[in-house]
């Protein structure tokens, strides 16, 4: 991104927002991409959706790992993330990007502009318009962060035995809801959002007692 859109970008954040402040409302409007929900869906089923039988991700599992799919035409791509917490089942994350490289896999499913509310293309302000004020502007990315705590409606309540057989107790965990730590990355040619990035990073609300006997 050149000074001079950095400097527009700038002067944009001042305006006031129509869209609201809530944390949460931004998270409904990134957390589903294809009618796929981060930290709900499983990579088996984004795979069979695009028709990928390969299911396989791209390079060694680290902390985060991710498998790539990409038009026939090869001008428009859609990254997959998942590693968080170990856990490389679940989607976590994506990130739509243009001109994908070879290594893609390719599908006659994935179509521009149907992957969800947010689409390459769109301009600054339309993008702030949903998502607010950025935390971050840098000469590479304008990014977000956001701190979600969604609680349950009734809390998941799991109990088991433990300890040694003189001293015996019933552990009970206690899920009240969810924490998510949403880390958003934009990326711009001229005005043209050209890079969009969304990981979940979620964590139970849970806490554990020891109850003896």
């Amino acid at each position: 991104m050149n000074k001079l859109f950095i400097f527009f970008l700038t002067i944009q954040i001042s305006i006031p927002s129509h869209s609201s402040e809530s944390n949460l409302l931004k998270f409904d409007v990134v957390r589903s991409i294809y009618d796929f929900s981060l930290s709900d869906t499983k990579l088996t089923d984004v795979f069979e959706h695009f028709g990928i039988e390969n299911q396989t991700l791209h390079g060694d599992k680290h902390e985060l790992s991710e498998a790539c799919f990409q038009d026939l035409d090869s001008k428009f791509g859609l990254a997959v993330i998942t590693g968080n917490l170990h856990d490389y089942k679940t989607l976590y994350g994506y990130r739509l990007i243009r001109n994908p490289g070879e290594t893609c896999f390719q599908s006659r499913i994935l179509k521009k502009g149907r992957s969800g509310k947010i689409q390459l293309g769109i301009n600054s302000r339309t993008l702030l318009s949903m998502l607010g004020k950025p935390d971050k502007i840098t000469s590479e990315e304008v990014s977000w962060k956001l701190d979600v705590m969604i609680p349950f409606d009734k809390p998941i309540v799991r109990t088991w035995r433990a300890g040694p057989n003189d001293n015996k107790y019933t552990q009970v965990q206690t899920i009240s809801g969810e924490y998510h730590t949403v880390l958003i990355k934009a990326e711009f040619e001229g005005d043209s959002l050209s890079l969009f990035e969304v990981i979940d990073y979620l964590e139970a609300d849970l806490k554990i007692e020891n109850v003896y006997d």
